[in-house]
């Protein structure tokens, strides 16, 4: 009988040591999903290779950028606040091609005091990009860029991209950039359209 008080108590102490762990696992990390838009939504933990949206919605706001002069508006991602997560600052480029010679998009994380040196903890993640699509983070990429990336990550054919600094168990962002937001796409579909129906009518 003792044995089995024994046996039971050893299994609850598993039980609760894995539950601690699943609770850590969840709790110290994140996945932030997010886009050129201002669409953003995080998941607890490290979902590498997935796709989003995650279950909680975090919306990128145009906010005043505090890394740069005349502390112009940016597209802004304030990050998920996860006990135990630290998140430092600094730039982490996006390219265009393999190469890493075409700059297509750079995330910075920084603070309120706009800290890039990579020293400082950061609150919040600024999407810049050199796209021209009418999007709320086509502002352009700045000139006073402070890389911690180790090189910065490629961009892929359809315009997502990737940055896991420290691979699983780590936060993970996934972002999208260069493409249209569903509704202006469907716009440009019917204006293409239009298009052809009026060059169809004046060669009849």
């Amino acid at each position: 009988m003792k044995t089995l008080k024994r046996l039971s108590l050893l299994g609850y102490a598993v039980l609760a040591l894995c539950g601690s762990a699943v609770q850590l696992h969840a709790q110290n990390f994140f996945t932030l999903y997010f886009d050129e838009y201002g669409n953003g939504s995080w998941s607890p933990g490290s979902l590498v290779n997935t796709t989003g949206p995650g279950a909680n919605p975090d919306p990128g706001v145009m906010a005043p950028d505090p890394t740069q002069a005349g502390n112009p508006l940016a597209l802004t991602y304030f990050l998920p606040l996860v006990p135990g997560d630290t998140v430092f600052s600094g730039d982490i480029r996006i390219w265009d091609d393999p190469g890493h010679t075409i700059l297509s998009d750079v995330i910075c994380f920084t603070d309120a005091a706009g800290n890039i040196d990579g020293s400082q903890v950061a609150d919040r993640m600024i999407f810049y990009s050199a796209d021209h699509l009418g999007a709320p983070a086509d502002t352009g990429i700045p000139a006073n860029l402070m890389p911690n990336d180790g090189g910065g990550v490629g961009e892929n054919p359809d315009g997502s991209f990737q940055w896991a600094p420290l691979g699983a168990g780590n936060n993970v962002y996934i972002g999208l950039s260069d493409v249209p937001e569903p509704s202006s796409f469907g716009l440009m579909i019917l204006g293409g359209l239009l298009g052809i129906r009026r060059l169809f009518w004046r060669k009849r």
